[in-house]
């Protein structure tokens, strides 16, 4: 059976909330006063730049989902 329209939102929501924990998460490393290779804190600075692009990704999903279904 397919999923409903409630059930998308639920799980893309979760995909968001995941997404938005792993952008704070490698920012946070990216800024870890202890890690002293400027080569390492950009490498995750940008991993948590991505994880803000897919946030971003997941909010489009669910706006088409809210949208058309």
């Amino acid at each position: 059976m397919p999923k409903d329209k409630k059930t998308f939102i639920s799980e893309f929501d979760q995909m968001r909330s995941l997404e938005e924990w792993a952008a704070g998460f490698y920012l946070n490393i990216s800024l870890d006063s202890r890690i002293q290779n400027k080569e390492i804190k950009d490498v995750f600075g940008e991993i948590s730049n991505d994880e803000v692009r897919h946030t971003k990704i997941v909010e489009k999903i669910i706006n088409m989902v809210n949208n058309n279904l």
